[in-house]
């Protein structure tokens, strides 16, 4: 689970800082886990929100058929249907399960 989360992370051009507040863990515990001093452990929020950062990266490849490029910028792109830009309503708001559920909506994932 660990080096998932941090390939999804990577592939969507986050910082650690901005995958420590998903996962709801310190910056020092993600250079950590990049390291491979330590690994996310079953049962605990971390693995939970790891989880569902993983469902999310992977819808997210789906809808843009792995285009990294569209992926990343759609995620720091302002969305009017979100209010808001999906990368910060994620991390400063703690709304991964709503990002979750409208990329898993049949509503388009138009750029606004």
């Amino acid at each position: 689970m660990s080096y998932s989360v941090l390939q999804a992370s990577q592939m969507l051009a986050m910082l650690n800082a901005e995958l420590a507040r998903v996962l709801k863990l310190q910056c020092a515990d993600i250079a950590a886990l990049s390291a491979a001093q330590s690994t996310l452990q079953p049962q605990t929020m971390a693995w939970q929100q790891a989880q569902q950062f993983i469902q999310f990266y992977n819808l997210l490849c789906d809808k843009f058929s792995g285009d990294a490029v569209a992926m990343r910028h759609w995620l720091r792109a302002e969305n009017k249907i979100l209010a808001g830009v999906p990368l910060l309503l994620i991390i400063d708001d703690g709304r991964l399960d709503d990002i979750i559920h409208f990329i898993a909506s049949d509503q388009p994932l138009v750029f606004m």
